[in-house]
């Protein structure tokens, strides 16, 4: 929505004779909402283009005259019957706005020239391939307005306060059954990141961004609206869906616009709150996977992204009529620019716009903070082009895309300061120079980072996981949990018929086969039996022997002194269990060791005899004074601790390959520390943390020059 002040300067007035050209005749007016002054104003409705124009009270009595033709008479008529005063540059103002938005009928030789060269400038800028066309681009899919006004008597209950309190008993009972069964909740996320789990999580966005984009349709036409087009818009290379709610700049009441902007995010939480109590009822299967991913789609993009103020989604718009400013991010950005002209180099030029001062310093923390989150954006999908596409096409696409959104507007800004530099003092400049410099010098030169923190994992030095050796009944359990045992202390009693019988065959067959050989006679007949008898008293000896062994491993000794910890439930005296049960794990609790993993870029800095803290994710625990003992020299590219991947809950970022394997996402290197004197507190089993490494200081230019380095040295092969 463009409004007068925002589209036409002093200086685009044109000079013109006294007669003004007709409007065009298929224009709609209509009142609008008030501004936040209080002033009324007036939507200017261009139905070709589906456009709208705001306009103040002495535009619109402008308007109301124009169809006089001539200047005198539009200003005389406003100027007797109105306490405004109109004069002809107010009209040719007014003129030169919409002529500039094809609002005007131009019916001369010269007109008609000019809309053939707009025409053809259009045509030429189309030809062009910019990346902003590439990134950002809607694609109309389907006109929804004949569906909307069909089907909305069927969910008119949907905008019931019946309707309201029913979904929030709902989603109430939803989140107190999954806090019940919060763990398996939580676990159903990593299905993400198999196959399957990818598609199901494609359906469900799918299906909460459909809801999300009904929602702001139904309620556009609930309030008496059209709308257009739902469509299919590309930003920065992810397809979204879009609905055309223009239309809503029809409506007087900022309450009622901004009910269509919130509206698919109520939509979203209204179907997370069904998917998360259907959740709780649902089997384990895919179902109920897609559920979750519905539910905690709807929950998270919604909260995280739809209401993000900083791009153009709902929250902006959101934002933008809680605060009464249309075109906020535009006209908070020239806000900010004038204010930073004036704050760095003393330009006392005129502020853009006349606003409070509370408003006024509200927009200018608005621009920088959407600046500031732009260049992080921005910034961050660069380096994933970079890394996920081919070398050279994610080199070519992050250069374009950091030129276009971040470059562009830098040096756009700095040629305007240049242009200007006869405006700027030469004592402001020398000031304003020498600060950002020296600056600039500080943050890139001076040593500031002594620490780095390192994801790690604090356990036993010896420890192992006891399990039975063969498939197996409970005899006897004689060790507890977290009890203190030496080597050699039975823990768990087994039996196996099965195997207890067959060692009773295999003895009754070598006390068989010793009987024959002892009477076989000395005849050259009998001799070639014996050694065929020999020969098997030898296998049955070695048979037994094995038996033996796993008769004798079925009575499970602490291999060391420790403790047992993580005792298998439900092991009473008679209960079969499988081989691969872990029935407790033995651990030394007299030595610990702490095992960290250091990316890449920090590993010139970390080195034996490095000192360190190790700090718990379990809060109760004390830090624990470190020392480097070891750094190993090649990286890590499949993770051995499962405790510490991101997919159990840990801090190393990992994907699982196809066989079931943590494959690391960045280079990483194992340190291993050990604690520095006794620990006040020793954990009863593995603990994760993160290990805060002193180390020396590295200025931000070297650590930037190295990384450039290496980057440069890897990639050259491309």
């Amino acid at each position: 929505m463009s409004t007068i002040a925002e589209s036409i300067s002093e200086s685009a007035v044109p000079q013109a004779p006294p007669v003004v050209a007709p409007l065009r005749d298929d224009l709609n007016l209509y009142p609008g909402g008030r501004t936040s002054e209080g002033a009324a104003t007036w939507t200017l409705h261009d139905p070709v283009r589906n456009r709208y124009f705001k306009l103040g009270w002495l535009e619109f009595e402008l308007l109301r005259r124009w169809k006089f033709g001539h200047v005198a008479t539009i200003t005389e008529g406003v100027n007797r019957e109105t306490p405004l005063h109109a004069d002809e540059h107010a009209v040719r103002r007014l003129e030169a706005f919409l002529d500039q938005n094809q609002l005007l009928q131009r019916l001369t030789p010269m007109a008609t020239r000019k809309l053939l060269q707009l025409r053809e400038r259009i045509r030429k800028q189309k030809r062009r391939v910019r990346l902003q066309q590439l990134m950002f681009f809607r694609m109309p899919l389907f006109r929804p307005d004949r569906f909307l006004s069909t089907t909305l008597p069927y969910i008119r209950f949907v905008y019931t306060r019946g309707f309201a309190v029913s979904i929030t008993v709902i989603a109430v009972i939803g989140l107190v059954l999954v806090s019940q069964q919060w763990a398996s909740f939580t676990n159903s996320f990593s299905y993400l990141f198999s196959f399957e789990g990818m598609i199901l999580f494609g359906i469900a966005i799918t299906i909460t961004k459909a809801v999300h984009e009904l929602g702001h349709a139904y309620t556009a036409k609930f309030l008496g609206l059209k709308v257009p087009t739902i469509g299919l818009a590309l930003l920065i290379f992810w397809p979204v869906l879009y609905t055309d709610t223009t239309d809503s700049w029809r409506l007087r009441s900022s309450r009622q616009r901004l009910n269509i902007g919130i509206a698919g995010v109520v939509a979203e939480l209204i179907l997370a709150a069904l998917a998360t109590l259907l959740w709780s009822f649902l089997p384990d299967g895919p179902l109920r996977s897609t559920v979750f991913f519905v539910a905690t789609v709807s929950w998270v993009l919604t909260l995280l992204v739809n209401l993000n103020p900083f791009l153009r989604w709902d929250g902006y718009y959101v934002l933008s009529d809680l605060w009464g400013v249309e075109n906020l991010q535009q006209r908070s950005f020239a806000l900010a620019r004038w204010w930073l002209r004036r704050t760095l180099w003393a330009l006392e030029d005129p502020p853009p716009e006349r606003f409070s001062v509370r408003q006024r310093r509200l927009l200018i923390l608005y621009a920088f903070a959407t600046w500031a989150y732009r260049f992080l954006l921005f910034a961050s999908i660069g380096v994933l082009m970079y890394e996920f596409a081919f070398k050279i096409v994610g080199i070519a696409l992050l250069g374009m895309l950091l030129t276009a959104f971040i470059l562009r507007p830098v040096s756009g800004e700095l040629r305007i300061w240049w242009r200007r530099r006869a405006d700027i003092g030469a004592v402001r400049r020398s000031m304003v120079l020498i600060l950002f410099f020296g600056g600039l010098s500080a943050i890139l030169l001076v040593p500031w980072s002594r620490t780095i923190d390192v994801p790690a994992l604090m356990r036993p030095h010896q420890h192992t996981s006891l399990f039975a050796p063969v498939p197996a009944r409970v005899a006897a359990v004689q060790a507890e949990d977290k009890q203190k045992v030496v080597a050699g202390d039975v823990l768990f009693r087994l039996e196996s018929p099965a195997l207890y019988h067959e060692q009773q065959q295999v003895g009754l067959r070598i006390e068989m086969l010793r009987s024959q050989i002892a009477r076989q006679s000395a005849h050259d007949l009998m001799l070639e039996r014996q050694q065929v008898l020999e020969q098997q008293l030898s296998a049955a000896l070695a048979q037994h022997r094995g038996n033996a062994q796993q008769l004798a491993r079925l009575t499970i000794r602490a291999p060391f002194d420790g403790t047992v910890v993580d005792i298998a439930g439900h092991l009473e005296p008679g209960r079969w269990i499988r081989d691969n049960l872990q029935l407790g794990v033995i651990i030394d609790t007299g030595a610990y060791e702490v095992v960290a993993y250091v990316s890449e870029t920090d590993l010139a800095r970390v080195e034996p005899g490095v000192v360190g803290k190790f700090y718990a994710d379990d809060t109760e625990h004390p830090s624990v004074a470190l020392r480097v003992v070891e750094v190993d020299q090649a990286n890590i590219r499949v993770l051995d601790e499962p405790y510490s991947a991101s997919v159990y809950g840990g801090r190393v970022g990992v994907q699982q390959g196809p066989g079931g394997e943590l494959n690391t996402i960045e280079s990483l290197y194992r340190l291993r520390l050990k604690p520095e004197g006794a620990m006040a507190v020793q954990p009863p089993r593995t603990l994760r943390g993160q290990v805060r490494l002193r180390v020396a200081s590295r200025s931000l230019m070297d650590r930037l020059w190295r990384l450039v380095g290496a980057v440069l040295i890897r990639e050259s092969g491309f």
